[in-house]
Parts: C-alpha cells; sequence; structure tokens
C-alpha cells in the first residue's frame, strides 16, 4: 500500500494561528480603568486621606 502524505498548507496554519491570537486578545485582554489624578494619589497615602475625611466629618 501506498502511504498518502498529507500536505502542509502555510494559510490553514496563518489564519489559525490569527484566529488563536483573536480569541487570546478577545477572551483575556487588559481591562483598563481610568482614574483621576487626585484618586491616584489618594490610594497612594490612604491614611492622608482618613486623617482629611476625619477632620472634614468633625
Amino acid at each position: 500500500m501506498e502511504k498518502t502524505r498529507q500536505q502542509f498548507s502555510l494559510w490553514y496554519f496563518l489564519i489559525v494561528f490569527l484566529a488563536i491570537l483573536a480569541m487570546q486578545n478577545f477572551l483575556f485582554g487588559s481591562h483598563a480603568e481610568n482614574l483621576a489624578y487626585n484618586e491616584f494619589k489618594a490610594l497612594l497615602h490612604p491614611e492622608k486621606r482618613q486623617a482629611k475625611e476625619a477632620w472634614c466629618q468633625a
């Protein structure tokens, strides 16, 4: 019996590779959130924020 050899196609590989990249980007893409600068500073120094809130409530 003759062995049949399946021919590798670069186009199939490229299409599958791009499809996997697209799925990965869609499912596991980064989720960035905008943050105001004053909120960023408050997250850096939470003790200053708590002191300011306590002073404002008094």
